[in-house]
C-alpha cells in the first residue's frame, strides 16, 4: 500500500512538473487577450465593412483588462489604443456605429463606458448631436477612470462647445489629483484657451495646489497660455521651497519656458529671463547648490534659423555670446556634477564657437586626474569638436 502510495505521489510529481494541470475553461476565459487575439474575432474580410456584432464585442473585450488607479488609465499591457488604430486601418465602420457606442456610454462596466468615449469623433458626435448625449451622461459620472477618459478625449475640443468647457472646469477642484493634473493639460493645450472664462483662474489655482504631482503639472503647462501674470506667481513658489516642496526645479523650468518659447519661439519674457539667470549663476556652487540641469541643457534644442531670428528680435535682452559664457562657468567648475556639466559644454557647442570649448578642454585638461567628472567633460568636449570639425 505504501509503495503504492509513494508511486502515485511520484506521478503526481513529474506530471505537475511536466506542465500542470491544464487551466479551467473560466481560467481561459479571464485571460487578458493580445492584439492579435482581439483582432481575430473579427471575421469580416479586411476593407469591407464591419458588423456591429463584431465590433461590440471588440469592445467589450477590454474589461478583460485591469486599470491603473493612479494613471487612471488602462495597464500598459492593455492594447486598446493599438486595436483601434488597427480597425480604423482595416475595416470601415458600419451604419448604427455612434448608436452603439452612445449605448454604452451608460454600460455598467466603467472600463466600457471608458472604452466607448475613446471611440468618439467629436467632431462627427457634434453634427449629429450625440455630443449633447454624452455631456449629459458625464454630469451624473463618478468613476475618476471614465471622466479622465473624457477629459483626454476633450483636450483638442475645448473651447468647440459651451458643454465641453463647463465640464473640464467642473473638475478643477476634483477631489482626484490625477483628474486635477489632466484639467491642467486640457486647459493649457492651445494658447487661445486663455480667452474662454475661467480658465486662468483655474490655472492660478492649480499652480499652488497642494498636491506636488498636480502643482508640478501645472507649473510645467502654464506657460503654454503664455499670459505673463502667471510670472510672479512661478517665481513665488521658485523661492519658497518650504510651502511648496519638490517644485523649485519645475518652477524653473517653467519660468524656463516662459522667455524661450522652444519649440514656437513666438513668445519670450525678460522677467522670466532674469530670474533663471540669477539662479543659474548663484555661486558658489555645492552640493546643495547646483545649477538647474534641465536650464543648462535646453539651449541645445534651437528652431530652425528664420524662427530663432525672429526670435531674437523680440528677446533683445538675451545673446548667445553671453549664454556662452553662464555654460562655459558651469563646464569648468569642478562642484558641478559631471551630467550638468557635459549638458554645458553641449549648449556651447550650440551657442558658443569652438574656440570656447578649446579654452574649457584646455583649463579642464591642465587638473588632477582625479578631479571629479574629468573625464567625461574631455570626452564631451572631443565629441562635440569632431561634429564642429566635419
Amino acid at each position: 500500500m505504501n509503495k503504492l502510495l509513494s508511486y502515485l505521489i511520484a506521478l503526481c510529481v513529474i506530471v505537475c512538473g511536466i506542465g500542470g494541470l491544464a487551466p479551467t475553461a473560466s481560467a481561459q476565459d479571464n485571460q487578458k487577450p493580445k492584439k492579435e487575439d482581439v483582432m481575430k474575432l473579427i471575421k469580416t474580410a479586411k476593407g469591407d465593412t464591419i458588423t456591429l456584432k463584431e465590433y461590440k464585442t471588440v469592445l467589450l473585450t477590454f474589461e478583460k483588462f485591469d486599470v491603473d488607479d493612479r494613471r487612471l488609465d488602462f495597464e500598459w499591457d492593455c492594447p486598446l489604443s493599438s486595436v483601434n488604430s488597427q480597425v480604423k486601418w482595416d475595416y470601415k465602420f458600419p451604419e448604427g456605429r455612434d448608436a452603439l457606442v452612445a449605448e454604452l456610454l451608460t454600460n455598467e462596466s466603467p472600463k466600457i463606458r471608458s472604452v466607448a468615449i475613446t471611440q468618439i469623433d467629436v467632431y462627427t458626435w457634434r453634427n449629429n448631436g450625440y455630443i449633447k448625449k454624452l455631456l449629459d451622461v458625464l454630469k451624473d459620472e463618478k468613476e475618476p477612470f471614465v471622466i479622465n477618459t473624457a477629459l483626454n478625449l476633450f483636450k483638442m475640443y475645448f473651447d468647440d462647445e459651451e458643454g465641453i468647457e463647463q465640464f473640464v472646469l467642473s473638475h478643477v477642484d476634483d477631489e482626484n489629483p490625477k483628474i486635477r493634473e489632466t484639467v491642467s493639460s486640457v486647459l493649457t493645450f492651445d494658447e487661445d484657451n486663455k480667452k474662454v472664462d475661467g480658465v486662468v483662474d483655474a490655472m492660478r489655482k492649480l499652480i499652488y495646489d497642494p498636491d506636488v504631482n498636480v502643482r508640478n503639472q501645472a507649473l510645467s503647462d502654464v506657460s503654454r497660455l503664455h499670459d505673463d501674470s502667471f510670472v510672479d506667481d512661478v517665481e513665488k513658489i521658485l523661492e519658497d521651497p518650504v510651502k511648496y516642496p519638490y517644485s523649485q526645479s519645475s518652477a524653473l523650468g517653467s519660468l524656463y519656458s516662459f522667455w524661450y518659447d522652444f519649440p514656437f519661439f513666438k513668445h519670450t519674457n525678460q522677467k522670466a529671463y532674469e530670474i533663471c539667470v540669477k539662479k543659474l549663476t548663484k555661486k558658489p556652487y555645492t552640493n546643495d547648490n547646483q545649477p538647474d540641469s534641465y536650464i543648462v541643457s535646453k539651449l541645445y534644442y534651437r528652431g530652425n534659423a528664420d524662427s530663432m531670428e525672429k526670435w531674437k528680435k523680440m528677446a533683445t535682452f538675451y545673446s548667445d555670446e553671453q549664454w556662452a559664457k553662464y555654460m562655459i562657468d558651469i563646464a569648468i567648475d569642478a562642484n558641478v556634477n559631471y551630467y550638468t556639466r557635459c549638458s554645458a559644454v553641449k549648449t556651447i557647442a550650440t551657442v558658443g564657437t569652438k574656440a570656447d570649448l578649446e579654452k574649457i578642454k584646455k583649463t579642464v585638461s591642465a587638473r588632477p586626474d582625479t578631479e571629479k567628472g574629468k573625464k567625461d567633460v574631455l570626452e564631451e568636449i572631443d565629441k562635440q569638436l569632431e561634429k564642429l570639425n566635419k
